[in-house]
């Protein structure tokens, strides 16, 4: 909701809580009071271009918890990484693969768990869950929760509190965050009074007038980019949650059981991200003209220097593959059940059978899935290394601040030994 628009909300409130509400009012003072001003349809675009910034911040960070399998923990000053089959949320979903599934789609109203409720509504719950076993030391570690001195939580207990500091709204959605960074976009091309004007801005910079563009036209189509991008990776997972290597199993495996409340399966989420990708294609080019031959650099706005348009339509044929697949049987790695490689070097299976010393179909096999297995081992640990880099760089940042904190409690303790304290009657306002 909206916020007062004080100094002291400044430092008190996220800035998408105030963009959302500079947005709210800027639209109750002219769309949303019939008017359609060009210079004030501008700024409308640039606030929910920020928006649209912040949301995709959060929608990478929670896409790459997905992506990230890693378990880093700090070792002697230094990040490390531990190969363990355990995973941060375990307790709270069944298995790494729901893990995943709900860092980039959220949790499913079917589990019991309220998913209207702030500050996390459908996401993943910090998981300080008090199970002995239940994956809290793993989250712990892992999200490298720690109190921050002279915060509120701090308490001489590291608890949800703290997680909740560092994570206020909870894990995951990427999907979510991304549909969200649309939303500013969709709330001004919905209002009858409001037209997108296709061209850059002019700003001035220490008195003199410099042209920009914020490239909103480029921000709206990798936005839905990244919506689809999202939705073909949580299809494949579906996919390979619900597939049944049995052909009598019919289709009912791919839908969701309980589709009033959640929509979940495969079935659905193809049909939605298709549809999607679909509207968003069609508004994205609806905001362009085909070609702009008159103006050049980045006063040159139209379809060709939006290259995500084109990514929208190879997502809804992607999502099309997918469906045409699942409808054949195939399973998920894209197989018939029961294939077998056939593309084998026949020369090595010969000198096998005639001399010895070549390599028979099994070893060429074996050798291939041994080189597929190094080469995911290699993108683990380059995963980790990254990983540790980042955790690294966090833990000097925590050290840097907490010691400005010390410093300057141990300056404030300095000067009460000098002076005392003020009497009450001298704190306050006059």
């Amino acid at each position: 909701g909206d916020i007062a628009l004080t100094l002291g909300n400044i430092n008190d409130v996220g800035l998408i809580e105030i963009y959302e509400t500079v947005l709210n009012r800027a639209k109750s003072m002219s769309i949303d009071a019939n008017t359609n001003d060009p210079d004030t349809n501008n700024a409308l675009i640039l606030a929910a271009g920020y928006l649209n910034d912040l949301y995709t911040l959060l929608g990478h960070e929670a896409y790459a918890d997905a992506a990230n399998p890693t378990i880093s923990i700090d070792d002697e000053g230094s990040a490390a990484t531990v190969n363990t089959s355990r995973f941060s949320f375990e307790g709270q979903v069944a298995s790494s693969l729901d893990e995943e599934l709900a860092l980039l789609r959220g949790r499913s109203s079917g589990l019991g768990t309220g998913v209207t409720v702030g500050p996390a509504y459908n996401r993943l719950y910090w998981n300080y869950t008090r199970g002995i076993n239940s994956g809290e030391a793993i989250y712990a570690l892992n999200y490298n929760i720690k109190e921050k001195v002279g915060s509120s939580t701090a308490n001489g207990v590291i608890d949800a509190s703290d997680a909740q500091r560092m994570f206020p709204q909870g894990h995951g959605d990427a999907y979510g965050h991304y549909l969200t960074a649309l939303t500013g976009y969709y709330k001004l091309l919905t209002n009858r009074n409001f037209s997108w004007p296709t061209r850059p801005e002019t700003v001035t910079v220490l008195g003199q007038p410099v042209t920009v563009d914020y490239f909103d036209e480029r921000k709206f189509a990798a936005a839905a980019g990244n919506v689809a991008r999202t939705a073909q990776q949580i299809i494949a997972l579906t996919w390979r949650q619900q597939y049944k290597d049995d052909p009598a199993s019919g289709w009912t495996h791919f839908r969701d059981k309980n589709p009033t409340t959640s929509s979940q399966g495969v079935d659905e989420w193809v049909s939605r991200s298709t549809q999607g990708s679909l509207y968003h294609w069609a508004v994205a080019n609806s905001l362009l003209p085909v070609v702009d031959n008159v103006n050049t650099g980045i006063q040159k706005i139209d379809r060709t220097t939006v290259p995500e348009i084109a990514e929208l339509a190879t997502m809804a044929a992607a999502f099309q593959t997918t469906m045409d697949s699942a409808n054949a049987r195939l399973n998920p790695l894209g197989l018939s059940p029961g294939a077998i490689a056939f593309d084998i070097a026949p020369a090595k299976i010969l000198i096998d059978i005639l001399e010895g010393g070549g390599a028979s179909h099994y070893q060429q096999i074996a050798e291939r899935a041994l080189t597929a297995l190094n080469n995911a081992a290699g993108a683990f640990n380059q995963a980790a290394v990254m990983t540790g880099a980042l955790r690294n760089q966090e833990n000097s940042l925590d050290e840097y601040n907490t010691g400005l904190v010390e410093q300057e409690r141990a300056y404030r303790n300095e000067l009460i030994d000098l002076y005392g304290r003020p009497y009450s009657g001298e704190i306050g306002a006059g």
